[in-house]
């Protein structure tokens, strides 16, 4: 199974769906600073143990997961492997460095 690459121009109609959830692999100094409005934070670090917990058995079980990172390569990579998984996901080609869309930002 694959997963789908999106635009970042597509993400916002995933922001707009409360069916879906965007999540930002980036560390969290990354994310504090700046990140797609409506995104959570779930840095690659921590990827591994969130996905043995109950709320990652949830999420993937009723939403669409949109998944970013600051280029693009780790969310690939961590979406190709999910989609080995059967699960529906999703990733942003080009990471946040591509997108220009509205953003939550602290300077």
């Amino acid at each position: 199974m694959n997963f789908a690459m999106i635009a970042p121009g597509e993400i916002e109609r995933f922001v707009q769906d409360e069916e879906s959830v965007i999540i930002d692999l980036r560390d969290r100094k990354e994310f504090a600073a700046r990140h797609i409005v409506g995104a959570v934070n779930i840095p690659y670090r921590e990827w591994k143990e969130y996905e043995m917990s109950r709320e990652f058995a949830i999420v993937t079980a009723k939403k669409k997961l949109v998944l970013y990172c600051e280029r693009g390569p780790t969310s690939f990579a961590v979406a190709k492997e999910l989609a080995e998984r059967g699960i529906q996901v999703n990733a942003m080609a080009g990471g946040i460095h591509a997108y220009r869309g509205k953003m939550t930002e602290t300077y």
